[in-house]
């Protein structure tokens, strides 16, 4: 049996013997075979990796907290200063009184306050603000995959609308074709009945040739 630190020392030496055979490093699946062959399941290496992308995430949060906390504490910083000098250039040129010296404290109060929550942080209160934006984003992912998930669905009904106009269409046209051949014998058979019928009423309506005619064309064949 290996110990801990055997197994992470052998998975290291694996990892890094795949590693120079491949420069461009290991992908998922590389990691799921290296692991399959030591015996971890792909499970715990999906969990370790869904874990290990999640301390990334907080890590790339805490350090993006902490440059633009700075990067506003600069910009109150050379905001103040410029402002207080051009008010102490007033306050000499003006009056004996060094009133300059009020809005200097009091701004500088704020900038002092602003200097204790952006450059001094507490690892606590930066994993709070790393929090925040945890949520936000989860929130927006989350807002982004029912976003989707509605479009596909509409976009399946339009699908599904279209299917059935199709099959609609073809139902009906078939159902007529159906028709036209059961009516087209009877319609024939009538056709003929009529004209049948049409015959014997002309051959009716024709005149009876007279008995003088008759008898003056057999006078005339003899």
């Amino acid at each position: 049996m290996y110990t801990d630190d055997e197994v992470t020392a052998i998975l290291s030496r694996a990892i890094e013997r795949q590693r120079s055979s491949s420069p461009e490093g290991l992908s998922h699946d590389d990691l799921l075979a290296v692991a399959r062959d030591a015996g971890i399941s792909p499970e715990a290496i999906e969990a370790a990796a869904a874990e290990l992308a999640t301390r990334k995430e907080t890590t790339d949060d805490e350090l993006a907290i902490r440059r633009e906390r700075a990067s506003d504490f600069r910009i109150h910083l050379f905001t103040y200063l410029p402002i207080m000098a051009f008010l102490a250039f007033v306050n000499f040129m003006t009056s004996a009184y060094p009133w300059v010296i009020w809005p200097a404290l009091g701004w500088g109060l704020a900038l002092a306050l602003h200097a204790r929550f952006a450059v001094f942080l507490t690892d606590v209160e930066i994993a709070q603000d790393a929090g925040h934006r945890a949520e936000k984003r989860r929130r927006a992912e989350e807002k982004a995959r029912r976003r989707a998930a509605k479009s596909d669905l509409k976009e399946g009904a339009r699908e599904l609308g279209r299917a059935v106009e199709r099959g609609l269409a073809v139902a009906m046209s078939e159902t007529a074709k159906m028709i036209h051949e059961e009516l087209g014998p009877e319609r024939n058979e009538r056709g003929k009945r009529v004209r049948v019928e049409d015959d014997e009423a002309r051959r009716d309506e024709a005149p009876e040739p007279e008995d003088d005619d008759v008898e003056e064309g057999q006078r005339r064949r003899r």
